[in-house]
């Protein structure tokens, strides 16, 4: 699956292409979203792998900065730890 995003340039007034999204699937799960654009305006990220429980609650997203996250009994977020050092 694929999406295209465009935004108004500032400098010119006219569309430019900030994502070229890809997204992976594993079964009902987002496992990966890459960005073949390089434009930086849009979704940052390297294109790492998304993880998951076997609850199907997601655990990590290194694109967002989430390391880990951690959940209680009732399957709601209970922590999140970034990759940030400072």
């Amino acid at each position: 699956m694929r999406l295209y995003r465009n935004a108004k340039n500032t400098s010119n007034g006219l569309a430019m292409q900030i994502d070229d999204l890809t997204y992976v699937y594993s079964g009902n799960k987002l496992t990966k979203v890459t960005d073949a654009s390089q434009n930086y305006l849009g979704y940052t990220g390297g294109g790492n792998t998304i993880g998951y429980d076997l609850n199907g609650n997601m655990t990590s997203h290194i694109d967002k900065n989430l390391k880990s996250i951690s959940y209680n009994h009732l399957n709601l977020p209970n922590s999140f730890k970034s990759n940030s050092t400072g």
